[in-house]
């Protein structure tokens, strides 16, 4: 891309920023909203009076989570993937899409059989995406 470019997408930014700070300052309501990087715009960061940060569950959350996502699946294979996967539960809900759509193209696979594979898969992705920056912001965007 040129600077041309690069200038009108920074502008476009700067505009849509703008918008969203005024429409947050004159919201009345309860606004809850999520990010995956901590990192926040210091005007943004004014307007957030509450903020909390949400962690990896812990090993008797996952085995919750586990225990409801995966119902017929046995307290034995639960502890032990909830023991040695740090999963989140979009993590969880991730394998446990993965296996149906598994399960429509074959319904001779069963979950026991598959499930330490896409529980691998999930933490491959996982350390790959902890490598690499995800998102349309590379630039600091001014004001």
């Amino acid at each position: 891309r040129n600077n041309r470019d690069n200038t009108s997408v920074i502008q476009m930014l700067n505009n849509m920023v703008a918008i969203l700070l005024e429409k947050l300052e004159n919201f009345q309501g309860i606004l809850i909203a999520t990010m995956n990087e901590p990192v926040i715009d210091e005007a943004f960061d004014r307007r957030f009076l509450f903020k909390m940060r949400l962690t990896r569950p812990d090993l008797n959350t996952r085995m919750q989570i586990m225990k409801n996502a995966f119902p017929k699946l046995s307290d034995n294979i639960i502890t032990t993937i909830a023991s040695n996967y740090s999963l989140t539960g979009a993590q969880i809900m991730n394998i446990k899409k993965k296996f149906m759509m598994k399960n429509l193209l074959d319904e001779s696979i069963k979950l026991k059989d598959i499930i330490y594979e896409l529980c691998e898969q999930e933490m491959t992705l996982q350390k790959y995406h902890s490598r690499n920056t995800i998102g349309f912001f590379h630039n600091k965007i001014t004001h």
